[in-house]
C-alpha cells in the first residue's frame, strides 16, 4: 500500500511503500530522506548508500543490520541526521564520518561498536545530540565541543570509557600509569647495571695499568742484574 505524505513547501511529497519513506528534493529529484525504521531488516547496509550524495536524513533504527558502519557514508556530506540505534553494527566509527560537518543528530546507541569515540566529533559545530550509549567504546572521552555539555551527550553503559569532563563521573584513564611504572622499573634496572659496568671497567683499567707497571719494573730489574 502506497501513502503520500505532505512535506513543507519546496519539497516534493514523499512516497511511503510498506513503511519505507523516501523523500526527494523538488529541483534535483535526489533522495534526501530514507526512513527504514522497525522493519526487521537484517544483513549489511549496502556500500551504495554513499551514492546518495544529497541524503540529509538516514533512519535505520530498530532493525537487525550488522557489520561495520559503511565508511561510504562519509560521501554523504549533506547528512544532518543519522540514526542507527538498536541494531547489531560492530567495529569502530569510520574515520570517513569526519567529512559530515553538517551533522546535527548522531544516534548510535545499542549496537556493538568498539574503539575510541572519535575526537573529530568535538569539531562538529552543528552537532546538537550525540548518543553512543550501550556499546563497547573505550579510552578517553574528549572534553571540548559537544562533549562539554552533558545534556547533549549520552555515553551510558560503555564500561571502558574514562576521563571526560567531571560531570560525566568517569574514572581516570590508567593507560598512562603502567607506562610510568614501567619506566621507573626500567630505570631501577638500567642505573645499577650502568654503574656496575662502569665499576668493572674502572677495575679493569686499574689492573691493566698495574700489570704494565709490574712488567716494566721486572724488565728494569732483569736489565740491572744481567752481566
Amino acid at each position: 500500500m502506497i501513502h503520500l505524505v505532505l512535506w513543507p513547501r519546496g519539497m516534493k511529497p514523499s512516497i511511503s511503500v510498506n513503511g519505507v519513506v523516501f523523500l526527494c528534493g523538488r529541483r534535483h529529484m535526489r533522495v534526501m530522506v530514507v526512513n527504514l525504521t522497525s522493519l526487521k531488516l537484517v544483513g549489511l547496509v549496502p556500500s551504495h548508500i554513499g551514492n546518495m550524495s544529497f541524503l540529509k536524513d538516514l533512519d535505520l533504527q530498530n532493525n537487525s543490520f550488522s557489520g561495520p558502519i559503511p565508511p561510504e557514508l562519509g560521501s554523504c556530506i549533506y547528512l544532518e541526521i543519522l540514526n542507527l540505534t538498536n541494531n547489531n553494527f560492530e567495529g569502530p566509527i569510520p574515520s570517513t564520518l569526519a567529512n559530515l560537518r553538517g551533522m546535527q543528530f548522531l544516534e548510535l546507541s545499542h549496537n556493538h561498536l568498539i574503539g575510541q569515540i572519535p575526537s573529530f566529533l568535538k569539531d562538529f559545530k552543528l552537532l546538537m545530540n550525540l548518543n553512543v550509549s550501550y556499546n563497547e567504546f573505550e579510552g578517553a572521552v574528549p572534553t571540548t565541543g559537544i562533549f562539554n555539555n552533558t545534556r547533549s551527550v549520552s555515553i551510558a553503559a560503555n564500561k571502558k570509557l574514562c576521563r571526560g569532563i567531571p560531570e560525566l563521573k568517569l574514572p581516570e584513564c590508567n593507560s598512562t600509569k603502567p607506562k610510568k611504572r614501567n619506566s621507573k622499573a626500567h630505570l631501577k634496572v638500567v642505573i645499577p647495571l650502568t654503574l656496575g659496568i662502569g665499576l668493572i671497567l674502572v677495575v679493569f683499567l686499574l689492573c691493566l695499568r698495574w700489570l704494565r707497571r709490574q712488567r716494566k719494573e721486572s724488565f728494569l730489574i732483569c736489565k740491572k742484574t744481567s752481566p
